[in-house]
């Protein structure tokens, strides 16, 4: 009834030639004012702060209650009898009543909202803010600002919200920031900022907490994406996903940074570094962290009591600096098939030795490693790296016992596990082109000795009848084995010395 009440004296004016104003647009629809607002309306006109409290109120009281509707009044310009300075609205410590909408509404002025509580869900889809705009310390009951556009910055720093935070495909021109928020999606997902476009840096960090899910899929961020000292828990399986992001600047998992649940950088393009120095990640019935197929320009550095409890997935991503898996705390399974890493490969110095660790068909510009990183069980078919940071603790003996960790499948024609060339050639082709000659040779020895133990010695064709092929091949391993005690397979030549001083 008031509805149509209204619609019709706003007929009649209209009828009549008089100007009239939309819903809530003039100073006079919320007299008598509250004490509260009085004060903000007074502090707008001066372009003070209207400090209502100094700490976010738990519940209404005459003298700290604002309506929802009024405070969108002034957002929007208030009008002649309440004009806004251009400093704009600036409101601390009050209690919001009902739910403020600015869903649609081009706000020209700037909006900080401190230490206030807002007892709705805040509505600021398609809404556009010619200035910045701020909810620092305040309490939120969910947020939807989908395709929301603001040509400042965008601060939700100290907020507690419960609730779902929307942001999806939202325009920031400054930076958008969550230092220190508390966000709990109440077991759904806690924030959403798929597509959303910053041109800034975007802070979930300094003891950000987020229970739920928190989605960056897609996002666009000119400067850096910062979420150390952060804490992730997933409510389904992942915490944190950022697939398709792209980062102008780097991003930071590190320095306390913690979840609980997958962290996904999917197809992920980075142009600085992703450092992940002292994080935690934990999910360990799955992908604890998963970067494959992604683009990262700088270095990755898994290092500083880095800890992934589930697998570490690194298929297909492209490094531009180094891999740096150092002085880590715990890692599950490392897969890194077909990485390629234009820098040096680093895995070294981890208080846990790797459980299973896959290069295979991956590419590093070098290797600096010890023995005990590796682990029991490892996949290094099609390895390739140019050379070997040589150190006292990984000996010729310790890279041959390397060679030997490989994971291989047993051979159902010969019963024996599968034998692998190419790692040990490849070992051996790269310790030649560094002038370690001596030790080019012992990997080869070794290598043909893996040959005859893997019954890869003396195969004849299979055209052959099975008794020939057998009296072949028992030919040619006698053949073999006196090759190398003659000659050490040709890369021992003087041994033939030994046999002439004896024969003499």
């Amino acid at each position: 009834m008031i509805n149509a009440r209204h619609c019709l004296v706003q007929h009649r004016a209209q009828v009549q030639g008089v100007k009239m104003k939309a819903h809530g647009r003039s100073l006079h629809e919320f007299t008598p004012l509250q004490p509260a607002e009085q004060v903000l309306l007074n502090c707008c006109s001066l372009g003070t702060i209207a400090k209502i409290g100094l700490d976010v109120p738990e519940d209404p009281t005459p003298t700290n209650t604002i309506r929802a509707g009024f405070l969108r009044f002034l957002s929007l310009g208030g009008d002649k009898a309440a004009p806004v300075h251009e400093c704009g609205v600036r409101l601390v410590g009050a209690y919001i009543q009902g739910g403020l909408n600015l869903s649609s509404s081009v706000v020209p002025v700037s909006l900080s909202i401190t230490y206030c509580h807002l007892q709705l869900k805040t509505l600021l889809t398609d809404a556009k803010f010619s200035h910045s705009l701020i909810f620092h310390g305040s309490r939120l009951n969910g947020m939807r600002a989908g395709r929301v556009q603001v040509e400042g910055f965008f601060s939700l720093n100290s907020v507690s919200s419960y609730g779902l935070v929307d942001l999806d495909e939202a325009r920031v021109k400054g930076q958008i920031s969550f230092s220190s928020a508390n966000l709990d999606g109440i077991d759904a997902t806690a924030l959403t900022a798929e597509g959303v476009v910053c041109g800034g840096d975007i802070h979930l960090c300094d003891g950000f907490v987020a229970n739920g899910n928190v989605s960056l899929g897609g996002a666009q961020i000119k400067g850096q994406l910062n979420c150390a000292s952060a804490t992730f828990t997933a409510s389904e399986d992942w915490a944190l996903l950022a697939d398709r992001i792209i980062v102008r600047g780097s991003v930071f998992l590190s320095d306390g940074f913690s979840a609980s649940g997958g962290v996904r950088f999917v197809g992920a393009r980075v142009y600085g570094e992703l450092r992940c120095s002292g994080g935690q990640f934990e999910w360990p019935s799955g992908d604890a962290f998963r970067m494959d197929d992604a683009v990262i320009s700088e270095s990755v550095s898994l290092d500083r009591r880095f800890s992934a409890w589930g697998r570490v997935n690194l298929q297909n991503a492209q490094v531009g600096g180094d891999l740096v898996i150092s002085n880590a705390k715990c890692i599950g399974t490392l897969d890194a098939d077909r990485i390629n890493i234009k820098g040096t490969l680093i895995l070294r110095g981890l208080e846990e030795s790797l459980e299973s660790v896959s290069f295979a068909g991956a590419r590093s510009g070098s290797l600096d490693d010890d023995k005990q990183s590796w682990g029991r069980s490892l996949d290094i078919n099609g390895f390739v790296y140019g050379f070997i940071n040589v150190h006292a603790e990984m000996s010729i003996e310790g890279r041959l016992e390397w060679l030997n960790k490989q994971s291989t499948p047993v051979s159902y024609e010969y019963g024996v596990k599968e034998f692998r060339p190419q790692p040990w050639r490849h070992l051996q082709s790269v310790l030649d082109e560094m002038g370690h000659a001596e030790e080019a040779r012992q990997v080869g020895i070794e290598f043909e000795k893996r040959l005859r133990a893997a019954g890869l010695i003396g195969q004849g064709p299979k055209r052959w009848n099975p008794l020939r092929r057998w009296f072949y091949k028992k030919l040619m391993t006698f053949l073999h084995v006196m090759y190398g005690f003659l000659t050490g397979y040709g890369y021992r030549p003087m041994l033939l010395l030994r046999s002439f001083v004896v024969s003499g």
